[in-house]
């Protein structure tokens, strides 16, 4: 495009606009519809005994508990039964394949609440879900975890959001573009065409789902924690420095997915840093061997330490002030959180069927 200006060619700078705008339609196209109609999100939704998410591709059965009390707190701990009550708490949870779980953790108005999704990996029965709900209610209780089944849906910082307005706004985009195309602007005209058009067709397919965000939202860009060994007391003092920030902020939803990684992945892990190792040494790159080094120490906590490998997906909604906080707090502990230019991606990450 900008050799077609320079050159004066218009035809050149036509191609070169429309390719331009084709490169990058899907991320304008999401952003766009989004910004008029609202963000779509997953539902969750009563129904029986147990909750349903859904969504536009298809609804799931789920089963949610409450979390009413943890009888040892980080401060009632010292930092190798911290380690171990965390430890247990994740096996606890993992244990079941069926399963994907998610932790939705609120504070707003000074009260909390935490509460536990178990998604199942395909369709299950009420009863097969409630049977499953209070197995692992069982198994909290041994480790101070008091947990009941869920009587109402967290409301989550989301608000439903009418796409009326939205789409009168994208229906004026689309005429635009029909100008655009009247007076000879091609290029423009046909990317506004395209972009209102499949934006308005995105929002009318999603339009029970479409939310209004209520704050900034952050989802884990990167995890640099597993690539360290901390000690027992390090990871007990950014526990317990995370709790008491969490008890000071107010106006926030954190939502954590944990998932059991496949049985390939440490193996994964352990074959690259080997393979990293011998191109470090055959080049003498120190950096190939500081990554090969870090990799090694993911692997060796999996095989030697049994810690377990974990696809973790995070997202936080937040106030200004909590998001800006929590973002810095995170990264203590080695979670790097970036800002959602896109917000569905990270909602239905988090919230989503796996």
């Amino acid at each position: 495009m900008i050799l077609g200006l320079l050159t004066g060619s218009r035809p050149l700078a036509e191609v070169s606009a429309l390719i331009l705008g084709l490169v990058y339609a899907p991320i304008a196209i999401a952003a766009l519809a989004e910004l008029c109609c609202g963000v779509p999100a997953p539902r969750l939704e009563k129904r029986g005994e147990t909750f349903v998410i859904s969504t536009p591709f298809g609804s799931r059965r789920v089963a949610a508990l409450e979390i009413r009390d943890v009888r040892h707190g980080v401060l009632d701990l010292t930092p190798i039964r911290h380690y171990g009550a965390c430890k247990a708490l994740l096996d606890t949870l993992l244990v079941n394949p069926e399963f994907s779980y998610t932790l939705i953790y609120e504070k707003s108005s000074g009260a909390f609440r935490a509460v536990l999704l178990m998604v199942p990996r395909r369709e299950l029965s009420e009863a097969r879900l409630l049977s499953a709900a209070l197995e692992v209610v069982k198994q909290l209780r041994p480790l101070g975890v008091e947990a009941r089944p869920l009587q109402e849906p967290p409301p989550l910082s989301l608000k439903p959001k009418r796409g009326a307005p939205g789409a009168f706004l994208l229906l004026l985009l689309a005429a635009l573009s029909i100008a655009l195309l009247w007076v000879g602007a091609y290029a423009l005209g046909g990317i506004l065409a395209l972009y209102s058009v499949v934006a308005l067709i995105l929002a009318c397919s999603a339009r029970r789902h479409l939310h209004h965000v209520e704050g900034e939202l952050l989802y884990l860009k990167a995890n640099e924690s597993m690539f360290t060994e901390p000690s027992y007391e390090e990871m007990y003092s950014r526990s317990r420095w995370l709790f008491e920030l969490l008890n000071s902020l107010e106006g926030y939803v954190i939502i954590v997915r944990l998932d059991r990684a496949p049985a390939y992945v440490g193996r994964l892990l352990e074959r690259r840093a080997f393979s990293l190792y011998e191109r470090a040494t055959a080049f003498d790159k120190l950096s190939l061997m500081v990554k090969a080094d870090r990799l090694l120490n993911a692997a060796d906590r999996h095989f030697h330490r049994r810690e377990a490998l974990l696809e973790v997906t995070l997202t936080v909604i937040a106030t200004r002030r909590a998001a800006k906080a929590l973002r810095r707090a995170f990264e203590v502990a080695g979670l790097s959180l970036g800002k959602a230019f896109i917000r569905s991606p990270a909602l239905w990450g988090a919230l989503g069927l796996p």
